[in-house]
């Protein structure tokens, strides 16, 4: 199963790929949001091999996601792989310089079952497609609009 979405910054490329590659401030917003999540490599700065685990509950069930940075092409892109309760995925983070101050954020994410639960879960996601997209579009519009506006206002993350 396949989800995708885009978002345009009011701000330069170089301005938003600090603010994504700062795993700092995403690690503290996973915490806000109820889920823990702990550092599984060094903990040094964000290079291909860093990887997490994110326990939170999904559906009234406690989950567990491993998640680890596989590629980095600063400031153009990143790419994670995943993996939860029989299902393995991709995650891509493309970043299009549309001018010098707009920047277009491309999210591309990819589910692929690996059990047979995985197999019910990615089904029954599957039914909710739509509703997925439309939430994951919302979630990506707040947050370039956050961007952009901590970008007219001077501030930034690293």
């Amino acid at each position: 199963m396949k989800l995708s979405n885009r978002e345009d910054v009011e701000a330069p490329i170089g301005f938003v790929w600090r603010d994504l590659a700062d795993f700092a401030a995403h690690e503290r917003a996973i915490l806000r949001r109820g889920a823990d999540i702990e550092r599984l490599d060094d903990g040094g700065e964000a290079a291909p091999g860093a990887a997490w685990r994110i326990t939170y509950e999904f559906r009234g069930r406690p989950r567990e996601t491993r998640l680890r940075l596989v590629d980095m092409d600063p400031p153009h892109a990143l790419r994670f792989v995943s993996g939860t309760g029989g299902v393995s995925g991709d995650v891509g983070v493309d970043l299009v310089e549309l001018s010098p101050r707009r920047t277009r954020i491309v999210l591309g994410i990819e589910l692929r079952p690996t059990t047979i639960p995985g197999r019910i879960l990615v089904q029954s996601l599957r039914l909710a497609k739509q509703q997925l997209n439309r939430r994951l579009g919302e979630r990506m519009r707040g947050y370039a609009q956050d961007l952009s506006r901590r970008h007219a206002a001077g501030e930034g993350r690293g």
